[in-house]
């Protein structure tokens, strides 16, 4: 029995061995097996995205309704170059069902027109007069911008501005006319720029100012933050004017009198040539003036 116990030892601590050395090796073969594979996955996978900061709605842009008001009347401009005034555009200019321009327009130049008119008509009809040619401009979406006893300043839609500008012309005898367009296109572009180039300096900001460490960091970026909002609200509001130029054309129409008729007075008829007067020749003897020679000295 103890040859038995002696032998089975052995063998029983050799068994123990085998199937550690059989584990450990089973271990290492899954993980050689897999550990490359999984290495090179995460080498060739892309970084996680990050989440993206959501801005707060007030660094939304403020040129949203500009874009959207210049988007529908910039297509009719490039469209129209070397004419007097933009064409009306066409379904595909105007703006989509969201408010927001089709992004192809934009890439025209952005034109502002200004119409001046001179015409007459009469007298008693001028204020009749202006106020038909503040209609056409309502009835064309446009508004009424100044108004004198003689003359009016009014707006209208820069895609129907042919179209107004002839109206108001059927209204009198035209006396001048001239039509410029301004092109705005670099000024508006670049105040865009810089526009975006503020906000991100405004969140640059704002992120220092939450981590500033003591009073006199925070009164410092604070200051800065202002200047850089009041420059922001300040170029905001040129995009807004220089959308509203584009947007809608200014007509100005000055009125005069027409001249009433002068009656023409016939010159009076020339006098009548005076009479022939008579020399009277008093002869010293009564008789020869009896005989008619008084006559004969009259003849010479």
């Amino acid at each position: 029995m103890r040859r038995l116990d002696s032998l089975a030892c052995p063998w029983i601590a050799w068994t123990a061995l085998q199937l550690a050395g059989c584990a450990a090796a089973t271990e290492a073969a899954r993980q050689s097996s897999t550990t490359p594979a999984q290495v090179a996955t995460a080498a060739q996978a892309p970084p996680a995205p990050v989440p993206a900061m959501e801005e707060s709605s007030s660094s939304a842009p403020a040129d949203a309704t500009a874009r959207s008001a210049i988007g529908s009347v910039v297509g009719s401009q490039a469209s129209g170059s070397g004419r007097a005034g933009p064409e009306t555009p066409r379904r595909g200019d105007a703006p989509d069902a969201s408010g927001n321009a089709s992004p192809g327009p934009e890439a025209g130049p952005l034109l502002v027109y200004v119409a001046q008119v001179d015409m007459q008509t009469d007298g008693e009809r001028i204020a009749a007069t202006i106020d038909q040619i503040i209609e056409v401009a309502y009835s064309l979406g446009g508004y009424l911008a100044e108004r004198g006893d003689a003359s009016v300043k009014v707006r209208i839609p820069s895609a129907r501005f042919r179209q107004g500008l002839g109206r108001m012309e059927e209204l009198g005898e035209i006396l001048h006319r001239s039509v410029s367009a301004e092109d705005v296109s670099e000024e508006y572009r670049d105040a865009e720029v810089r526009l975006e180039n503020l906000r991100a300096i405004r969140r640059r900001l704002e992120e220092f100012l939450a981590r500033a460490g003591n009073m006199q960091d925070a009164l410092t970026v604070e200051r800065e933050l202002e200047r850089v909002t009041a420059e922001i609200d300040r170029l905001e509001g040129r995009l807004r004017f220089l959308a509203s130029r584009v947007a809608f054309s200014l007509v100005t129409v000055n009125l005069r009198a027409r001249p009433l008729p002068v009656a023409v007075v016939p010159p009076p008829p020339p006098p009548p040539p005076p009479a022939p007067v008579r020399r009277v020749v008093e002869l010293p003897i009564e008789w020869l003036t009896q005989l008619g020679i008084d006559r004969l000295l009259e003849l010479r």
